[in-house]
């Protein structure tokens, strides 16, 4: 095996292990943010009060509390579209 072949292979284990270790961060993050939204309280913050706040915990209650996303963030196209009927 020439040094040309040897130093690929080890560029190669190299990029493996940096893989499996990114990976495995993703995997965690992934974790942590499912935990942390299955146990988010369904409180929902009015849409006149904080705009950003209540999409955020909009989008906490459809993973989590469906009902309630239903009942205080599923409006309808109405409230986007200017001028709207419905």
């Amino acid at each position: 095996m020439d040094t040309s072949s040897k130093s690929e292979a080890a560029a190669a284990r190299q990029r493996a292990r940096i893989l499996k270790r990114a990976a495995a961060a993703v995997a965690s993050v992934i974790g942590v943010s499912a935990a942390t939204i299955a146990s988010a309280d369904t409180t929902i913050t009015p849409d006149s009060v904080n705009h950003w706040q209540h999409v955020i915990d909009c989008a906490k209650a459809l993973l989590s509390a469906p009902a309630a996303h239903a009942q205080y963030c599923a409006p309808g196209h109405d409230v986007f579209v200017s001028g709207s009927t419905g």
